[in-house]
C-alpha cells in the first residue's frame, strides 16, 4: 500500500493505522490523511458535480497524479482524503444545526428539475403504496389477534390502548399519498445532491466541514431529512426545531411536503418476541409519531403561509396598481415586467396553475 500511495500521490508514507474495516489513517510527508475503501467507483461523477458547484463544506478526495479522485488497487477502489480533527466536547445540538443548514445549502445549490410524470416517481409511488399496505396488514393482524384472544399480555394491552394512534397515522399516510399523486400529475419534480450518511463523527464544526461523502447521490432532497426522525435524534432532541432551520434555507415544494409526510406517517412498528423489547418498540414508535405530528404542523403551516403570500402577490400584480413607488430611491418600478416572473415562481412553488 505504501508503493500505491507513493505512485499515485507522491507521498512518503511514515505509518498506516487501520481505524475501521474500510478506513486507514495515513501519516505521510508530515501530514495526516485518511484512505477510504470506496465500494462505488461511480461516486467520482458526484464528486465532480460537487466540485463544479464550488461547495467546499463537503470534503472531496485529493486528486492523484493522473488528476483522478478514485484509484483502483487489487480489484478494489480507494480515495484519499485530508484528515480533520474536531472538538469532541461540542454538544450534539451544535453539530446538528451546522449539519442541517449545510444540507439545505447543498440541496438549494444542486437542485434541478425533472418531469413529474417520470418513471422515477411512479416507482416511488408504488413503493409507498406497498409499504403502507404492509404496515397496515401488520397492525390489522395484531389487533385482530388481541381482540380474539382472552389473555392479553402487557404489551398486547399497550398496543390495544394505542392502536387508534397507529391506525390514524396509516390514514394520514394514505391521505398524503393521494395528495402526492395529484400533485405530481400537475408539476415538475426536483432532484439534487443528497448526503445520506449522517453520523455525529462526520460533522467537523471546528473546521466547518462534513466528511465521508461516500454515499452521496442524486435523489429527492427529503431523503436527507429522514435522519431527523431516527430514534437517536428524536428521542433526545426536538426534530421539528431543526426542520424549521432547514426550511428557512431550503423551502420544500408542495409535492415534496406530501412525499415526506407520506413516508413519515408510516408507523415504525414490529412484533418482538419478549415483552420488554416489544413494549420498548411500541414506546419508540409512539414517540416517533409525536415528532412526526409536530413536523407535519410545521410543514403545513409553511405551505399555507407561502401559498397565501403568493396569492396576495398575484392579486396585487393583477389589480389596477401597475406601479410601485420605491420611496428610498424615488424609482418607479413597472410591475408589468415582473408579473410573469412572479406567476412562474408561484407555479413552480405550489405545483398549481393559477
Amino acid at each position: 500500500m505504501k508503493d500505491l500511495l507513493r505512485a499515485n500521490y507522491n507521498l512518503d508514507v511514515e505509518s498506516i493505522i487501520k481505524v475501521s474495516p474500510k478506513t486507514y489513517r495515513i501519516q505521510a510527508n508530515g501530514q495526516p490523511f485518511l484512505l477510504k475503501n470506496n465500494q462505488n467507483p461511480d461516486v467520482e461523477n458526484i464528486i465532480k458535480r460537487l466540485e463544479m458547484l464550488n461547495i467546499d463544506t463537503f470534503v472531496i478526495p485529493i486528486k492523484n497524479v493522473d488528476d483522478e479522485y478514485i484509484i483502483s488497487y487489487e480489484d478494489d477502489y480507494y480515495a484519499l482524503y485530508p484528515y480533520f480533527e474536531d472538538d469532541n466536547t461540542l454538544n450534539k445540538d451544535i453539530r446538528i444545526r451546522f449539519y442541517i443548514k449545510s444540507l439545505a445549502f447543498l440541496h438549494t445549490q444542486s437542485s434541478f428539475k425533472i418531469n413529474g410524470t417520470d418513471g422515477y416517481f411512479s416507482e416511488t409511488l408504488d413503493y409507498l403504496e406497498d409499504r403502507i399496505k404492509d404496515v397496515n396488514e401488520l397492525l390489522l393482524a395484531r389487533i385482530r389477534r388481541v381482540e380474539r384472544e382472552s389473555y392479553h399480555s402487557p404489551s398486547d394491552w399497550f398496543f390495544l390502548v394505542n392502536y387508534e394512534k397507529f391506525n390514524n397515522a396509516i390514514k394520514e399516510s394514505k391521505k398524503h399519498l393521494k395528495n402526492l399523486e395529484d400533485t405530481l400529475s400537475e408539476s415538475e419534480g426536483n432532484l439534487c445532491l443528497t448526503y445520506r450518511n449522517f453520523d455525529y463523527s462526520h460533522i467537523i464544526v471546528k473546521r466547518q466541514k462534513i466528511v465521508s461523502i461516500d454515499k452521496m447521490s442524486i435523489a429527492p432532497s427529503i431523503y436527507d431529512l429522514f435522519f431527523l426522525f431516527d430514534e437517536s435524534i428524536s428521542n433526545k432532541l426536538d426534530s421539528s426545531y431543526y426542520l424549521k432551520e432547514y426550511l428557512q434555507v431550503h423551502p420544500l415544494n408542495k409535492y415534496e411536503i406530501e412525499e415526506l409526510l407520506t413516508f413519515l406517517f408510516i408507523p415504525k412498528v414490529k412484533r418482538m418476541k419478549d415483552e420488554s423489547s416489544d413494549i420498548d418498540i411500541l414506546l419508540k414508535a409512539l414517540n416517533y409519531l409525536n415528532q412526526v405530528e409536530k413536523a407535519s404542523q410545521i410543514l403545513i403551516d409553511d405551505t399555507i403561509f407561502n401559498n397565501n403570500l403568493l396569492l396576495f402577490l398575484f392579486f396585487i400584480l393583477n389589480s389596477k396598481i401597475y406601479k410601485i413607488i420605491d420611496r428610498t430611491n424615488n424609482i418607479l418600478i413597472n410591475v408589468f415586467f415582473i408579473k410573469k416572473a412572479w406567476i412562474n415562481w408561484y407555479i413552480n412553488k405550489s405545483g398549481k396553475l393559477l
